[in-house]
């Protein structure tokens, strides 16, 4: 489902940079600089290390809007950097009770 969601958001824009998290620090902080993304959807811990990326000055984007999944996302993290509180969403898998 993810792949799906993330080839539908990509549909009519052959500029988006096919990032991963495997993908080097180094090389996805220079794509995001290059593309200025309005928004961006990761895991939080992900979403921590573009923060402290933004913080050293190495990462210069703004985005309106990010999204975390798939991890619980801790005020750090919610706190982006220049934008405490700031435009976010977060998308919950339901967890399952062992039976």
């Amino acid at each position: 489902m993810t792949n799906r969601l993330f080839a539908e958001l990509r549909a009519g824009r052959a500029d988006v940079p096919g990032l991963a998290v495997t993908t080097p620090l180094r090389e996805v902080v220079e794509a995001l600089n290059a593309y200025q993304p309005e928004a961006l959807i990761t895991y939080p811990s992900f979403i921590r290390r573009l923060a402290e990326e933004q913080r050293a000055g190495r990462l210069r984007i703004a985005p309106r809007q990010f999204c975390s999944a798939a991890e619980t996302l801790t005020q750090d993290v919610r706190d982006w950097p220049g934008r405490p509180g700031g435009p976010r969403c977060s998308m919950r898998t339901a967890q399952r009770r062992p039976t």
